[in-house]
């Protein structure tokens, strides 16, 4: 009875167990059928190994360790392996992947969202090799393109590369889908050799690297007809053509706009192109926009000024287009202006005499019979008469007269010619005496002292300006006194006005200072500083000159009004006198200073 019982319970649990076992099957083959569905959904990913020449190991922090490289356009990777990843480095920005690993056996599984996993298998590593792997969507079979990825070195170079396959440009800051075959690969980047290679691409070879060689400086000659010609390359002056019409400056290969200038000469404006490995040699011949002038002057000592600058007539003159001022000055010669209106590549030619300054010469002597000479300042004779004489047009400056006669003491006189003015001058020649007694005299005519000037009035006039008494009273040499009066003024009241100005700079200067940003700046803005200040100094040292100048004017020709004497042109003023005697040849005047 027991054994019965106990078969029978041994057959009823033998049928509970299978039908548990195949409750569990129907449940994995339900679970399997769902993932299979759910994993026809996803799309596979492409893991390919990746051969790159001359790579350098990334892992000198782990010198035990090896490395993965994976290069994708995939941003969400992760991984896990079945021993261990000592350290990941990512930047899925730049499309790259770096694992550190145990340089063991294992299987690194890659996952990305919306991809089955993929696995890479890691058999026979060494202590700091490098392996590259690139992981792309698979692609569908009617789909023959290949994830391509390339890289440019330096970094620098890669900012500003170009690149061109096949004639296309093509963005290389991620992957490239490209068909397996042969394609050309042009990059350019500015300041670098341009490459221009063939590549191979297939599943095996889908990254590239390509090294960028900088470009080296190439010696650029400028040469310029004149010399002298001012050179800007892209807007920034490089210097000036030396005497023989060259300058040299280093320039990377590539195209630059020259602008080429000089004063009295067409500007020119122009591209150079700059070669690697070539002659840079470039030639300009400038065009004159200026006409040319010549000038015969007489006196040849004569001063030539064109607009204020003084002309050295043995050299070549060169005027611009436009209108400008000639002038001839000599001392004792009327000065000669003329306006020149100037075209350009016009010939001007002129021959200038200047006119002397002249005055009248009106001579008396007694006896009539008595011969004269006349001489000039330099001792030479200028003419010879006999009695009296009127000599019109005599040029301005110092004389001297020798009067002699037979049986009569000879006479000499010396006298002033002033521009159109009439000189007068009476001569009574006295006999020999037996007893050897000599009584010569030099006879004026008559003075009419009421007509003359008033000294009081000159003195007046001339503390009021320079120059103004000796003007008053008829004396060209007052307009000396008041040029200078002027120029010397004029400069003060000028510098005063320039001062404030320099002052302004000097101060923005030191304020620039204060606030310079870098050692560059602060080091310019002192200079300036010093410069200013330096121009200050100068500044006031000239207006210190002028003042002076102008205070010696003052007194020189105030000086000047009080030593002349009362025949050139001043009457009688109170608290002086003139003073008259006879002597056995005729009147002496003698003007008293009280």
């Amino acid at each position: 009875m027991d054994i019965m019982l106990y078969s029978v319970l041994v057959i009823y649990s033998s049928r509970a167990v299978l039908k548990i076992i195949c409750a569990i099957i129907l449940s994995a083959i339900a679970l399997l059928s769902v993932t299979d569905k759910a994993n026809a959904q996803l799309q596979e990913l492409a893991i390919n190994p990746v051969s790159v020449e001359g790579a350098i190991p990334l892992i000198r922090d782990h010198p035990e360790m090896a490395a993965i490289i994976i290069r994708s356009s995939l941003t969400n990777l992760t991984f896990t392996s079945n021993m261990q990843i000592i350290e990941e480095r990512t930047n899925p920005g730049a499309g790259e992947y770096t694992l550190i690993i145990e340089p063991v056996t294992q299987t690194i599984r890659v996952n990305a969202s919306g991809f089955l996993a993929g696995r890479i298998p890691l058999r026979g590593l060494s202590a700091r090799q490098v392996v590259y792997y690139s992981v792309e969507p698979a692609s569908n079979e009617s789909d023959n393109t290949l994830p391509v990825v390339f890289r440019i070195t330096p970094s620098a170079a890669d900012d500003k590369a170009v690149v061109l396959i096949d004639g296309e440009r093509t963005d290389i800051s991620r992957t490239v889908e490209l068909e397996p075959g042969s394609y050309t690969v042009e990059i350019i980047a500015d300041g670098y050799q341009s490459l221009n290679e063939s590549i191979e691409i297939s599943r095996e070879q889908v990254f590239f690297e390509f090294s960028m060689q900088e470009l080296q400086e190439q010696v650029v000659r400028i040469q310029t007809e004149p010399a002298g010609t001012i050179v800007f390359l892209d807007g920034i002056q490089e210097g000036v053509t030396d005497e023989t019409g060259l300058l040299e400056l280093f320039r990377l290969p590539g195209s630059y706009e020259i602008s080429l200038f000089l004063n009295g000469y067409e500007s020119v404006q122009n591209t150079i192109t700059v070669k690697e490995e070539a002659v840079n040699e470039f030639m300009f011949e400038m065009e004159q926009n200026t006409a040319g002038i010549q000038l015969n002057v007489f006196p040849s000592n004569a001063r030539v000024r064109i607009n204020q600058q003084l002309i050295d007539l043995s050299e070549s003159i060169e005027l611009p287009e436009g209108t400008h001022r000639l002038e001839v000055s000599l001392d004792g010669y009327e000065t000669y202006s003329e306006i020149l209106v100037t075209e350009r590549g016009q010939q001007i030619e002129r021959s200038i005499s200047l006119q002397a300054n002249t005055g009248a010469l009106q001579f008396r002597v007694n006896p009539s019979f008595a011969q004269v000479v006349l001489r000039d300042s330099n001792d030479r004779q200028i003419d010879q008469w006999t009695g009296i004489q009127r000599i019109e047009s005599l040029r301005t400056g110092s004389y001297s007269l020798i009067v002699s006669a037979d049986s009569y003491q000879s006479h000499e006189e010396e006298f002033e010619i002033y521009n159109d003015e009439l000189t007068e001058i009476t001569i009574r020649l006295e006999r020999e005496a037996v007893t050897g007694e000599k009584v010569s005299q030099t006879e004026k005519l008559p003075l009419d002292l009421s007509s003359l000037p008033s000294r009081n009035t000159a003195l007046a006039s001339s503390f009021f300006m320079p120059g103004a008494g000796h003007i008053y009273s008829g004396r060209n040499r007052g307009y000396l006194y008041l040029l200078g009066g002027l120029a010397s003024g004029g400069y003060i009241l000028y510098s005063l006005k320039q001062e404030q100005t320099i002052e302004s700079d000097y101060n923005s200067a030191l304020q620039s200072f204060s606030n310079a940003a870098t050692m560059t700046q602060s080091n310019q803005f002192r200079d300036d500083a010093v410069q200013h200040f330096n121009d200050w100094n100068d500044l006031v040292d000239r207006r210190t000159i002028a003042l002076a100048a102008l205070t010696g004017i003052y007194a020189i020709q105030l000086l000047d009004i009080l030593i002349t004497t009362p025949e050139r042109g001043y009457r009688n003023s109170p608290k002086s006198g003139w003073q008259t005697s006879a002597t056995a040849s005729g009147i002496r005047f003698k003007y008293s200073f009280n």
